[in-house]
C-alpha cells in the first residue's frame, strides 16, 4: 500500500508539473493555403517558460494567425476550466463549440487541467490579438489570434508568450489574477490608489465617492440611432442653435442641491454634455457655450457653485469623436481605414460620428482643448469617452500614420497631462493599454449585459432569479479575474449590467457586490422618485465603500450560486444567489442577499 501510494504521489506530481514545451504558430494565407512553424519554450525563471514568435516569422499575405501552445488543452469531461482577460470563463462540458472574444481587455488568459494550471501573458502586439476557445470532437483549445482585417499591417512587434505554472492555493483565476497583480505593481506603472492619493486631494474626494454623470445638460435631437448615409454628413449651418436643452446651468444647481438636501455628501459628478452642440453633438469643437443653457458664464457658476458645496464636479470629455457639423471639421485629423476612406462609424447626435486620429489631435489641438477646460472651473478626475473602451485605433493616413502602439502612447500622453492640470483621469471598460493613466472606468464592458439575457433595450430591467442567460454557450460565467488584477489600483464598476439602479435582491446588484464595484448613475433628473432611488443605492453603498481602496485577494463558489469575495484586510462578503439560506461563519447568508463578514 505504502509503495502503491508514492507512485500515485509520484503520478499527480508529474501532471501538476506538466508546462509548456513548445507552440505552433498557424498562418492562415489569403490563398487558402496554410503554413505551420514550431518554436519551443525557453525557461526565464522559475516556473516560467516563454514562448518568442519573431515578427518576421509571420509571412506576408496572411488572413490570420494563432499561437497555439501544447498546454493549452483539455478534454470534455476534465476538472478545470478556460479563462480570458475579462472573466468569461468555462468547464469542459461540451463536445462542440467556439468563442471569440472582439479584443482582449486585459492580454492574459489561464487554464486549469488535471495537467497543469497556468496563467498566459501576452507581450507584443496585445492590442491587436483577440482570444479564441473551441472545442472539435470533444478536445478544447484556447490562443490567441491576430486577424489581417483587423490589423492592416504586417505585426510591428515580435510577440511572446510568458506561461506561468500555479500550484496549491494559487492553481485558480484567483491565484492568476494575484500573480499577473503582482507583475503590474512591479514594473512602476501601477500603484495602489490608496497610496497614491495620499498627496492627491482630487483621490480624496472620489476614493469612496458614489459617482454621478449629469447627462446631458443639451442634445442636438432627431439624427440618433439613424443609418449611416452621406446625408448625415451635417453642416455647421444645419446644426447652429438647435441644441435642446435638458438641465440648464441654472436648474443644475437645484440638481445638486437636491443631493445635498438627502444627505448625500460623498458622492462625484462627472458633468456631460455642456459642450457646443450638447452631449454627441458637435465634437471636437468644445466652445462656445450653448445659450440655450445660459452660456459660458452661467457654466463658470454652476461648477462653482458645487464645488463650494463640498463635491467635486469634472468634465465629462470628448476627444474621441468628430462631427462635420463641427467648426472645426478637418479631414486631415480623421482617422483613416486601410483602404484609406474615413473611419465613419455611427450616427449620433450631430450626424455621422468619425473617430479622429489620436496622434493627429495631439500635434494640432487637444491640449489647448484641456486647458481650456479647465479654465471653466473643472477640476477633479477628468473623463473621457472611450479613450480606454476600446483598443486604439489605428491610422493609415500616409502624414500620420500610426499604428495601435502609437496610438497608444498618443492616449496616455494626452491623459498623463490630463492628470497634470486637472488632478486624475477616468475612461470606460478598462482596456490595459492606458489604464495606467487612470484612476476610475465607469464600467467594465457588457459581458453581463447582454449574456444575462437584456441587453441595450432593457438596460433599466432588473433581474431577479428568473435569468435567461444569453452567453456563448462555451461560458459559464463573468469571473471579476479584471477585479482581482485591479481593484485597488483603478475604482471601476463591474458592467452596463450594474449600473444604475439596481434594487436589494437583484441579480444586478449582486453582482455589482460580488464584484466589489461602486454604483453610479447617469442621468440629469431629480425629481423626489429620481433622488429616492439615488439615495437607496448610495446608502446601500456605504457599508462597503471602504473596500474600494482594498486589493481582492479571492474570488470563488462556496455551493451553488453562492460566492465569496475576499479582500486584502481580511473581510469576505458572501453574496447569495439562491432561494434559500447559506450557512457561513455560524451566520445565515439570507436568500438573495449577501453579508458582509469583518
Amino acid at each position: 500500500m505504502k509503495l502503491s501510494f508514492f507512485f500515485l504521489l509520484a503520478f499527480v506530481y508529474s501532471l501538476s508539473a506538466f508546462c509548456v514545451e513548445r507552440a505552433d504558430l498557424i498562418v492562415k494565407l489569403k490563398d487558402g493555403s496554410t503554413v505551420k512553424k514550431v518554436f519551443d519554450a525557453v525557461e526565464i525563471e522559475k516556473n516560467t517558460r516563454r514562448i518568442s514568435v519573431p515578427k518576421s516569422a509571420i509571412p506576408e499575405g496572411f488572413e490570420w494567425f494563432e499561437i497555439i501552445a501544447d498546454n493549452a488543452w483539455a478534454k470534455n469531461g476534465e476538472q478545470g476550466f478556460w479563462i480570458f482577460g475579462r472573466g468569461e470563463m468555462g468547464t469542459f462540458r461540451l463536445n462542440e463549440g467556439a468563442y471569440m472574444n472582439r479584443e482582449a481587455q486585459i492580454p492574459i488568459y489561464g487554464m486549469r487541467t488535471p495537467r497543469e494550471t497556468f496563467l498566459a501573458v501576452v507581450r507584443g502586439m496585445q492590442m491587436d490579438m483577440k482570444m479564441c476557445v473551441d472545442v472539435k470532437d470533444g478536445i478544447y483549445r484556447i490562443r490567441p489570434r491576430w486577424n489581417f482585417r483587423n490589423m492592416g499591417y504586417a505585426p510591428y512587434e515580435d510577440i511572446i508568450i510568458d506561461f506561468i505554472s500555479l500550484f496549491g492555493e494559487d492553481a485558480n483565476y484567483s491565484g492568476m489574477g494575484r500573480a499577473y497583480r503582482k507583475m503590474q505593481l512591479e514594473s512602476g506603472k501601477f500603484k495602489a490608489f490608496k497610496e497614491r492619493m495620499k498627496d492627491n486631494r482630487a483621490l480624496r474626494q472620489i476614493a469612496t465617492a458614489m459617482p454621478h454623470r449629469i447627462e446631458p445638460h443639451a442634445v442636438i435631437t432627431g439624427m440618433r440611432g439613424k443609418k449611416v448615409s452621406d446625408s448625415l454628413d451635417l453642416k455647421p449651418e444645419d446644426v447652429a442653435g438647435k441644441a435642446k436643452p435638458i438641465l440648464t446651468f441654472s436648474n443644475a444647481k437645484k440638481f445638486v442641491d437636491a443631493f445635498k438636501a438627502a444627505g448625500m455628501d460623498d458622492v462625484h459628478f462627472i458633468d456631460a454634455g455642456w459642450q457646443c452642440g450638447g452631449y454627441d453633438g458637435r465634437c471636437p469643437q468644445i466652445l462656445p457655450i450653448e445659450e440655450c443653457l445660459g452660456g459660458e458664464s452661467a457654466l463658470k457658476e454652476f461648477v462653482k457653485y458645487t464645488k463650494g458645496l463640498g463635491y467635486q464636479i469634472c468634465s465629462n470629455s470628448n476627444h474621441t469623436d468628430a462631427y462635420t457639423c463641427s467648426d472645426m471639421w478637418n479631414e486631415d485629423y480623421i482617422c483613416k481605414r486601410y483602404d484609406g476612406s474615413l473611419f465613419r462609424v455611427c450616427v449620433l447626435n450631430g450626424g455621422n460620428m468619425y473617430y479622429v486620429c489620436t496622434k493627429r489631435i495631439l500635434e494640432l489641438f487637444v491640449i489647448k482643448q484641456l486647458e481650456e477646460t479647465r479654465k471653466l472651473g473643472y477640476e477633479g478626475v477628468l473623463y473621457i469617452d472611450v479613450f480606454s473602451a476600446r483598443p486604439p485605433d489605428q491610422c493609415f493616413d500616409s502624414r500620420h500614420a500610426a499604428t495601435r502602439r502609437e496610438q497608444a502612447d498618443a492616449q496616455n500622453k494626452i491623459l498623463e497631462y490630463a492628470r497634470k492640470i486637472f488632478g486624475g483621469a477616468a475612461s470606460e471598460c478598462g482596456y490595459e493599454h492606458c489604464l495606467h493613466n487612470l484612476d476610475f472606468v465607469n464600467y467594465l464592458g457588457r459581458h453581463m449585459l447582454y449574456g444575462e439575457g437584456f441587453g441595450d433595450k432593457n438596460i433599466a430591467k432588473c433581474s431577479y432569479f428568473e435569468d435567461k442567460p444569453k452567453y456563448n454557450s462555451l461560458i459559464d460565467r463573468i469571473a471579476p479575474l479584471w477585479e482581482i488584477v485591479y481593484h485597488g489600483i483603478v475604482l471601476s464598476n463591474p458592467d452596463k449590467f450594474t449600473q444604475g439602479y439596481r434594487p436589494k435582491g437583484s441579480t444586478n446588484f449582486l453582482r455589482l457586490v460580488e464584484f466589489g464595484g461602486r454604483p453610479i448613475f447617469y442621468s440629469a433628473a431629480y425629481s423626489p422618485q429620481a433622488i429616492a432611488k439615488y439615495k437607496e443605492m448610495y446608502d446601500a453603498f456605504q457599508p462597503l465603500k471602504h473596500l474600494q481602496l482594498e486589493f481582492i485577494e479571492e474570488n470563488k463558489s462556496l455551493d451553488e450560486d453562492v460566492y465569496i469575495t475576499r479582500f486584502g484586510n481580511g473581510e469576505e462578503i458572501v453574496v447569495n444567489y439562491s432561494m434559500k439560506p447559506f450557512k457561513y461563519r455560524e451566520k445565515y447568508v439570507p436568500p438573495r442577499d449577501y453579508l458582509l463578514f469583518k
